[in-house]
C-alpha cells in the first residue's frame, strides 16, 4: 500500500471533505447534518461541557451518563459490575447505562433499534458491518467522527500513525468516518490456514514433513497403509481430518494455496492491482482434482466436509488414542482438542507443516490482511454531547487502558513480570497473564469489547513464563513460533483488502455475492468428493459464474478498491 500524504493529512482532508458535503444539505429534525456533523452539543465542532485537555482522565467534573448497546460475552459475568467498568468509570468519571443483549442476537438488536429509532447512545463490540455502517451513517443515524477524530483524539492519533491500514481501512466512499475500530494485531490470525502433522508417526512409517504435493500425497498414503498410531491396528488411523465452519479447519484452504492463491471463501485475488476471479481457472481445477484424490484414497476423511468443529474434537481428542494424523486448523487445539488435561499430551507429538509447494511452483501461506476490526463503536444522532463520548472511547486505546480492559487489574489479570523475562517475540516481556479468557466466566476485564490498541508489540510482550506446556506448547508462544517458522516465510499479497462500498454498491454486491459464495462452496465439496466430475461438469461449472454475475461483483469491487488504495 502507498502512503502519499501523512496520516493526519488525510484525516484532515477528510473532515473538511464531510463539511463540504454537509454544507451542500439540509437540517433534518432529529438527525445529524447529511449525516456528518456531530449531534448535539457539538454539531459545530465546539463542545457546551467543560472538559480536561485532550488525552488526560477525568475528562469531566461532573459525572455524565450515556446509554451504550453491547453484546453478552459467555466470559464476562456481568458487563455493569465489571472491575474494568467501574476503574474506568473512576478515571474518566463518566458512567455508562449498558443495554446488554445475547451475543448470537446482537445483529437483530441493533438492526431492531435502529429501525424503530429506539437506539442508545452509541454501540459497543457489536460489529455492524461496513454496509450498515454506510447505510445509517448516510442517514445520519451514526454521526460521522472526523471532525471529533481531529479535534478530540489523542490516543486513535496515535495508534493510526503506526498503523499501515488506517485510517483507510474504516473511512466511508463519502469521506466519513462513522466507527472506532478494535485494533489487534494477532500475528498468528494473519495466517491462519494452517496444518499440524503427527511428528511421531513419521517416524514411525519411515518419512520426512513433507514440502511438496507429492510428498505431501505419499506421506498421508504411508499414514494409511501403515501402523501408523503404533498400537497394532493399522486400520483405525485417520490421515488427514478437517471440520465445516470453524476457524479454517476445512480440508482444502491450505492445499488449493499449493496451486492458485485462494482466500479461503469466496475465491478473488489481488494481482498488481487488479482483482481477480480465480475459481474458475484451470489452476483452480487442478488443485481440486488434487483433494479429490486424496478424498477417493481415504487419504482426507469424507467428514471434513460436514461435520463441525466440535464433532471432529471428539474424534482428534480422543483420551485413549491418537487417531488422526494431520489436523486442519487456524490453532492447534482447533482439531486435536483441549491440551491443557489430555493425557496423552498431543502438543508433544504434533508439528506445523509449511504450505506445500505444488506441481507448477506456487506455495503460498493464505494471507489475511488484519488487526483492523470496523463496526467495533458507533455514536448516534442521540447521543447529546458526542464529544465527550467520543473522548471516553478515545482513552480505550491509551496503553495502560488496553492493559486494563483486556486482561484486568493488576495481580488479577496480569502482573508485572519478573526481571529478565522474555516476551513471546523475545525481547523484554512487557506483562505477565495470570487469567485467560475462555477458561472461565470472570468479571475482571472486558476482552475483546473494549476498544483497545493490541498492537504486536503489546501481543508479542506476553511474558512466556517457566517451562508450563500449556503457554510454550500451545498458547500464544507457540502459535507465534509456527507462524513465524512455518507460515510468514511464504506470506501472500494477494489478498483482497479490506473495502468500503457505497450503499447502492454494497446493496448491489451482496445479492451478487450470495448466491456466488453458496454455488462456489456447493460445486467445490461435489467435486472435492466425487459427487461432481472436474472433466464433464466442468465447463458448465465455470460459464454459472456469467450467469451469477462475477464479471458485476468484479466491476464493483474494482472501483471500490481503486477509490479506496489508488
Amino acid at each position: 500500500m502507498k502512503r502519499r500524504v501523512s496520516k493526519m493529512a488525510v484525516i484532515l482532508s477528510l473532515a473538511m471533505a464531510a463539511g463540504v458535503l454537509s454544507s451542500c444539505t439540509q437540517n433534518t429534525p432529529g438527525t445529524a447534518s447529511g449525516g456528518t456533523a456531530s449531534a448535539g452539543g457539538s454539531g459545530d465542532g465546539g463542545s457546551t461541557v467543560e472538559m480536561s485537555a485532550n488525552g488526560e482522565f477525568p475528562i469531566v467534573n461532573e459525572k455524565m451518563s450515556f446509554t451504550i448497546m453491547v453484546p453478552q460475552e459467555a466470559y464476562i459475568l456481568d458487563v455493569e459490575t465489571n472491575e474494568f467498568t467501574k476503574w474506568y468509570e473512576e478515571q474518566t468519571n463518566i458512567h455508562i447505562d449498558w443495554e446488554i443483549v445475547p451475543k448470537e442476537a446482537v445483529t437483530e438488536k441493533v438492526n431492531l433499534s435502529l429501525n424503530t429509532g429506539e437506539y442508545p447512545d452509541a454501540y459497543l463490540g457489536c460489529n455492524l458491518s461496513e454496509a450498515d455502517q454506510v447505510k445509517y451513517g448516510s442517514q445520519g443515524i451514526f454521526i460521522s467522527l472526523n471532525d471529533l477524530i481531529e479535534k478530540y483524539s489523542v490516543d486513535f492519533k496515535a495508534a493510526m500513525e503506526s498503523s499501515e491500514l488506517l485510517p483507510e481501512a474504516i473511512t466511508a466512499p463519502d469521506g466519513n468516518i462513522y466507527s472506532l475500530p478494535q485494533i489487534n494485531e494477532c500475528f498468528h490470525c494473519f495466517y491462519p490456514a494452517k496444518v499440524y502433522m503427527n511428528q511421531e508417526w513419521l517416524k514411525n512409517v519411515g518419512k520426512e514433513a513433507p514440502t511438496t504435493t507429492d510428498e505431501f500425497y505419499e506421506v498421508l498414503k504411508a499414514f494409511k497403509e501403515q501402523d501408523a498410531n503404533g498400537n497394532g491396528d493399522p486400520n483405525d488411523e485417520i490421515p488427514m481430518m478437517g471440520a465445516d465452519g470453524g476457524w479454517y479447519t476445512d480440508p482444502y484452504s491450505f492445499l488449493l494455496n499449493s496451486f492458485v492463491y485462494w482466500d479461503g471463501a469466496r475465491g478473488y485475488a489481488l494481482n498488481n492491482g487488479k482483482i481477480e476471479f480465480v475459481a474458475n481457472t484451470e489452476e483452480f481445477r487442478e488443485g481440486l482434482r488434487y483433494i479429490n484424490k486424496l478424498v477417493s484414497e481415504g487419504l482426507i476423511d469424507p467428514v471434513s466436509f460436514t461435520q463441525k468443529e466440535a464433532q471432529a474434537k471428539i474424534i482428534g481428542g480422543d483420551p485413549e488414542k491418537v487417531t488422526v494424523g494431520t489436523a486442519c486448523g487456524a490453532t492447534f487445539e482447533s482439531i486435536l482438542g483441549d491440551t491443557v488435561n489430555d493425557p496423552l499430551e498431543r502438543y508433544t507429538q504434533y508439528e506445523a507443516i509449511s504450505p506445500l509447494k505444488g506441481p507448477n511452483g506456487v506455495q503460498n501461506a493464505l494471507t489475511e490482511e488484519g488487526g483492523i476490526y470496523s463496526g467495533r463503536f458507533l455514536i448516534t444522532n442521540q447521543c447529546e454531547n458526542p464529544e465527550v463520548l467520543f473522548r471516553w472511547a478515545d482513552g480505550g486505546y491509551k496503553a495502560e487502558v488496553t492493559l486494563q480492559s483486556q486482561a484486568g487489574p493488576e495481580n488479577v489479570g496480569w502482573k508485572k513480570p519478573a526481571e529478565g523475562t522474555l516476551g513471546i517475540n523475545g525481547k523484554p516481556a512487557l506483562y505477565e497473564k495470570i487469567t485467560w479468557t475462555g477458561e472461565s466466566v470472570q468479571n475482571y476485564h472486558l476482552e475483546n469489547i473494549m476498544l483497545a490498541n493490541r498492537t504486536r508489540d503489546y501481543r508479542d510482550g506476553q511474558a512466556v513464563v517457566g517451562d508450563d506446556p500449556y503457554l510454550t506448547q500451545t498458547g500464544e508462544p507457540r502459535r507465534y513460533r509456527d507462524t513465524e517458522t512455518y507460515y510468514e516465510p511464504y506470506a501472500s499479497d494477494m489478498q483482497v483488502p479490506i473495502l468500503m462500498y457505497t450503499q447502492e454498491e454494497s446493496d448491489e454486491l451482496a445479492i451478487i455475492q450470495t448466491g456466488l459464495t453458496d454455488f462456489l462452496k456447493e460445486n467445490m465439496v461435489a467435486f472435492m468428493t466425487g459427487n461432481k466430475s472436474l472433466d464433464s461438469d466442468w465447463d458448465a461449472y465455470a460459464a454459472e459464474f456469467e450467469n451469477l454475475n462475477v464479471s458485476r461483483a468484479l466491476e464493483i469491487m474494482q472501483t471500490a478498491y481503486d477509490r479506496q488504495y489508488k
